[in-house]
């Protein structure tokens, strides 16, 4: 089979399709994909999208008349001068798996109200799965193929833990994970500001915006307030986060942000377990 690339085309927003100029013969018919809604679109069409909340990932490549790509396809015989019509593809969906594994603890930790965020990093919004095993077993199920990254957070007699672990879902389900939990991190330094920028015009908090996951509102961004001096203190801190400064006008920005005078690309601070973050500057400009 030989793919003729100018018969490519894509459905309207209700899966219609139309593929013109194509030579009599036989072929086979790939569907993938899933398009995003487009910038502009009637009230009928943008409430299709809303509702089926479809992601590119939910399917995988499909033959007619709705197999994987994997699997054998029907061919179709088209006839010169006949149109033919009622060619209907179901888009098979994509193979889901299950997390299966235990949350562990340091010893004389008492640990209640686990919480396991996990997903892609791309995704929209992280899932969220509730351990009620007092032994912190746990199975996830219905897990799209791909990285997937699991963010733990738990309360205990000690205070908070946290546990962060990625895994690849693709071939099979995945068994005998094991998913730390520890005394999260902190974060120290100092936020300076241009001599021209009023007190009244400085923001007053500092957060820190977890990156390895798009965290589901149950998840509490960690942040602090910024004291007189610019100086501030984030708890409770594990993982890969950037950091922002929620009321800054707009005629502002972070100019720059280091560690014991090193540049972070990108605004990207990486905290490991057992890691006290300090030497932190935060400086805003116009």
């Amino acid at each position: 089979m030989v793919p003729l690339t100018e018969t490519r085309t894509t459905t309207s927003w209700d899966g219609r399709y139309t593929i013109k100029d194509v030579p009599p013969g036989t072929y086979l018919l790939l569907a993938q994909g899933v398009a995003k809604a487009p910038a502009t679109v009637s009230p009928t069409e943008q409430a299709a999208f809303e509702i089926n909340q479809i992601r590119p990932e939910d399917f995988t490549p499909t033959l007619y008349p709705g197999v994987p790509a994997t699997d054998a396809g029907d061919a179709i015989t088209l006839l010169e001068g006949v149109p033919a019509d009622g060619i209907d593809i179901w888009l098979a969906p994509a193979r889901r798996f299950s997390i299966a594994g235990r949350a562990t603890w340091p010893d004389g930790y008492v640990v209640e109200h686990l919480t396991i965020e996990y997903g892609n990093p791309t995704d929209r919004r992280a899932s969220v799965w509730n351990v009620s095993d007092p032994g912190g077993l746990f199975t996830i199920d219905s897990v799209a193929p791909g990285t997937v990254i699991l963010l733990a957070t738990a309360e205990s007699n000690r205070g908070p833990l946290m546990g962060v672990v990625s895994t690849d879902v693709r071939v099979g389900d995945i068994e005998d994970l094991t998913l730390p939990l520890t005394v999260p991190s902190s974060v120290t330094g100092r936020v300076t500001f241009a001599r021209d920028i009023p007190i009244a015009s400085r923001p007053k908090t500092i957060a820190l915006v977890p990156k390895l996951l798009n965290v589901s509102p149950l998840y509490s961004t960690p942040d602090a307030p910024i004291g007189v001096d610019g100086s501030f203190h984030v708890d409770h801190v594990l993982g890969d986060y950037e950091l922002t400064l929620p009321g800054l006008p707009p005629q502002l920005r972070i100019t720059g942000v280091s560690r014991n005078g090193r540049a972070l690309a990108g605004n990207r601070l990486g905290i490991v377990a057992g890691e006290t973050v300090d030497g932190i500057v935060v400086t805003v400009g116009p």
